[in-house]
């Protein structure tokens, strides 16, 4: 473990206090946008008359133009600072959600979504690579746990919040009231996030940007808990896109209202985020990644199991396994950049929200084959090969 440089800041200081609930808010604002509209596939599919799996476009695209904006996000943080461009994010994503609701031609709302997108990758990577600046590595896990929290938080907030008032007013009335609450959140992110006190300008050069990257991707000790980001992500998003499709069918025919409740099993992510470290300290990092990749391959497998008391009961696996994974993954690629510490937490999210517009759309094509068992099918496939992964890490050591 590295020494505590004097800028570093320490948990139990009024900064550290700050940054935590600044960056747990405006995890809040970002997944909350990007994820209410999740509960709204079945909506869409029936307002624009479009199949389930161009209904999950709207998710996917946005995931896509996210990880991809995020590699010169990162590259622009270098040059200009941290801050000016997250404010520029929660800022932006509340107002484009406000204003989505009003387009009713289904391309347009895609490139609503798309630039959305954009302007979501703004904060994620950064926030990764301010973490690893400015708190201590001591105090690390627990600051990266706290800001998944909320990226928890937010993602179920947005997922039942909307597809409640949704299921009461519509979906549009619904996306706007998501779009306000997030907006009010953002200024207070604002106001609350303290300046970087461990971040030194680099000057931008495309060429040295692409050689870190490759250098980055070349690396194995980041290469693969990229890939696990990958895959986690993948098989949540692909669980969450169609539940609601198989829980409006025969033989259970939930209300749309009703389905919306599910995504409280989101929380259980900021439970899992936070226990995480313990489980750690307590298993070793190896054995927790094993853990939680098994535990989310049981989770989906419950769900096979006939009554809903079974759905809901996998999918809290699956949640729970998804966010110790997730956490493991990020914070053993915040602890091992050793330059340019943005890049590899790009990289990082790159990987993973590609699985995100991977899984989702992919399994819209099993869910259209075998409808639930196919989506179940998928997720297994990917755990299975975050397994090998894993075995291979442990034999190159790559993780500690």
């Amino acid at each position: 473990m590295r020494d505590v440089r004097p800028g570093e800041i320490q948990k139990g200081s009024k900064e550290y206090t700050n940054i935590i609930i600044a960056l747990f808010i405006a995890g809040f604002t970002i997944f909350s946008i990007l994820y209410s509209v999740q509960p709204l596939i079945p909506a869409f599919s029936r307002h624009f008359h479009v199949n389930e799996t161009w209904a999950s476009i709207p998710l996917s695209i946005a995931t896509l133009t996210l990880a991809i904006a995020m590699l010169f996000f990162g590259a622009i943080s270098e040059v200009v600072g941290r801050k000016p461009i997250m404010f520029f994010s929660v800022i932006s994503v509340s107002l484009l959600a406000i204003v989505q609701p009003f387009i009713d031609n289904f391309n347009v709302f895609l490139a609503l979504r798309f630039i959305q997108g954009i302007c979501l990758a703004g904060l994620p990577s950064i926030a990764m690579a301010y973490i690893g600046e400015e708190i201590s590595e001591i105090s690390l896990p627990q600051a990266m746990g706290t800001y998944i929290s909320g990226n928890a938080f937010g993602g179920a907030f947005g997922r039942v919040f909307t597809g409640f008032i949704a299921s009461l007013f519509g979906y549009k009335v619904g996306m706007i009231a998501v779009g306000v609450i997030s907006l009010f959140a953002a200024v207070l992110f604002i106001f609350l996030l303290p300046s970087s006190r461990n971040f030194t300008k680099q000057r931008f050069h495309l060429g040295e940007l692409l050689r870190s990257y490759g250098q980055h991707l070349r690396n194995p000790r980041l290469l693969k808990p990229f890939m696990l980001g990958f895959l986690l992500l993948g098989c949540n998003v692909a669980a969450f896109n169609y539940i609601s499709f198989e829980l409006e069918s025969a033989p259970y025919h939930v209300h749309k209202g009703l389905i919306s409740f599910i995504y409280l099993l989101f929380l259980l992510g900021m439970l899992s985020s936070m226990l995480n470290a313990k489980l750690r300290a307590k298993l070793g990092t190896l054995r927790a990644l094993k853990l939680s990749l098994i535990t989310l391959m049981v989770g989906i497998w419950i769900t096979l199991l006939p009554f809903i008391i079974f759905k809901i009961l996998g999918l809290a696996f699956t949640i729970y396994a998804f966010f110790s994974g997730h956490a493991i993954a990020s914070a053993v690629v915040a602890s091992r950049a050793e330059h340019h510490k943005a890049q590899p937490s790009s990289l990082y999210l790159l990987f993973y929200y590609i699985g995100s517009s991977v899984g989702g759309t992919l399994a819209g094509y099993f869910y259209g084959l075998i409808h639930w068992p196919g989506v179940a099918l998928m997720i297994t496939i990917f755990m299975v090969i975050g397994l090998v992964i894993a075995m291979t890490i442990r034999k190159s050591r790559d993780i500690r």
